[in-house]
C-alpha cells in the first residue's frame, strides 16, 4: 500500500537542513558586511594619507614661513610662496635673451620678487576642516576635510611640524606632518 504525505521525521530533517543553510548564509552576510566596512575604512585612511601627502608637497614649495615664528607654535600657518600664475605667464619683451647669450643665462622667473609671491594662510574652520586662504581676502579652498584642530610648531632641527586631530568615520585620529621649509 502506498503512503500519501510525509512523515514527521522527514519534516524535521528538512527543517534542520534549511536552518543550517540559513545560518551559513547569515554568517556569509555578516562577514561580507565586515569586509565592506574594513574596505571603506582603509579607503578613507588612504584618501587621508594622500591628502596629507599633497599638503606636504604644497608646503615644500614655500619660500618663507611667516607664522608661527621661530620657537613658537600656532593654530594657523601663514606662508609666502611663488605665485603659480606668475610662473606660467608668457615672457615679456624684457624677458628675452640678448644675443649673444650671456653666461650664465639669466633666469626669467625670480621667486624672490615680492610681486611674484602670494601669501597663504592655513587654518581650521569648524565643520569644514583645514582651509587655505589666499591673502588678503582672496579665495579659500578646503585642503583636508574632517580636521578639527591643527597646531604648527618648529622642531629643533629647523623642520616645521603640523599636528592634526581629525574625525574619520566616527573615529578620532591624530596625524602629524613634518616638512623642511625655510623660516625666514
Amino acid at each position: 500500500m502506498k503512503r500519501g504525505g510525509i512523515s514527521l521525521a522527514e519534516v524535521l530533517i528538512c527543517l534542520a537542513l534549511i536552518s543550517v543553510m540559513l545560518a551559513l548564509v547569515a554568517l556569509l552576510c555578516r562577514d561580507l558586511g565586515r569586509d565592506q566596512g574594513s574596505r571603506s575604512r582603509i579607503d578613507s585612511q588612504a584618501q587621508l594619507d594622500v591628502g596629507l601627502l599633497r599638503l606636504a608637497q604644497e608646503w615644500k614649495a614655500v619660500l618663507r614661513v611667516v607664522t608661527p615664528a621661530a620657537g613658537a607654535s600656532s593654530p594657523q600657518l601663514v606662508v609666502l610662496r611663488p605665485d603659480p600664475a606668475a610662473e606660467s605667464q608668457p615672457p615679456g619683451p624684457g624677458d628675452r635673451l640678448p644675443l649673444p647669450v650671456p653666461t650664465p643665462v639669466p633666469a626669467s622667473f625670480d621667486s624672490q620678487d615680492p610681486a611674484r609671491q602670494i601669501s597663504l594662510r592655513y587654518d581650521v574652520e569648524a565643520g569644514s576642516g583645514l582651509v587655505r586662504h589666499l591673502l588678503p581676502g582672496g579665495e579659500k579652498t578646503l585642503r583636508l576635510a574632517g580636521v578639527e584642530t591643527m597646531n604648527c610648531r618648529w622642531l629643533t632641527d629647523g623642520r616645521l611640524q603640523a599636528d592634526f586631530e581629525l574625525v574619520l568615520e566616527e573615529r578620532r585620529l591624530q596625524r602629524s606632518l613634518t616638512v623642511l621649509v625655510p623660516l625666514q
